[in-house]
């Protein structure tokens, strides 16, 4: 249901209101019915190297992002 939610939090009112009459359609608001969850994988785990190499990327682009940022500040 979480993801149903998710995606109409960015929709309008009348999309949403047809959203509901669909789910509705589906009977995916009737207690009984199950709702199929999505696997989420686990993904893959990086080495101690990478994960190293991914922060310190990550910091590059915050420090550019604040550089950038001061600049159209002036």
């Amino acid at each position: 249901m979480a993801d149903y939610m998710k995606r109409m939090s960015g929709l309008g009112m009348r999309e949403r209101m047809r959203e509901v009459q669909q789910l509705q359609k589906q009977g995916l608001f009737d207690p009984g019915g199950m709702l199929t969850k999505k696997k989420v994988g686990t993904g893959k785990r990086l080495t101690s190297d990478e994960r190293n190499k991914l922060r310190k990327q990550r910091e590059k682009e915050s420090r550019k992002r604040t550089r950038e940022q001061k600049k159209n500040r002036r």
